[in-house]
């Protein structure tokens, strides 16, 4: 197997293909993996500004949350980044949110 057969493979498995995936940016995207632990790793990949939007607004609510108390910053700003979203988030719980994991965006 060659590495554009490999690429395309992983489209389809990420539920992806040609046509669909030809009008998405590379710049934006975002893939859920769930861990066998019970966590899970959100990767999100955005240009530049709206990335510093985002962490401009978890620096800010880890402010909020006041001094660390034995907490590593990582860890800050992951439960920072969970409020915030579930301030403002409408949640799609089931099958709907296991089914969009790792989808790009299309338009």
């Amino acid at each position: 197997m060659n590495a554009d057969q490999l690429e395309r493979m992983c489209r389809l498995l990420r539920g992806l293909d040609d046509q669909t995936d030809s009008g998405v940016a590379d710049l934006v995207s975002m893939c859920t993996r769930w861990g066998e632990d019970g966590t899970a790793t959100i990767r999100v990949r955005l240009p530049v500004d709206d990335a510093a939007v985002v962490t401009a607004a978890v620096e800010e609510r880890v402010k909020r949350m006041g001094p660390p108390v034995e907490v590593p910053w990582e860890a800050r700003r992951a439960s920072a980044l969970v409020e915030l979203v579930a301030d403002g988030a409408r949640v799609v719980t089931g099958a709907g949110a296991a089914a969009g994991a790792c989808r790009r965006p299309v338009g």
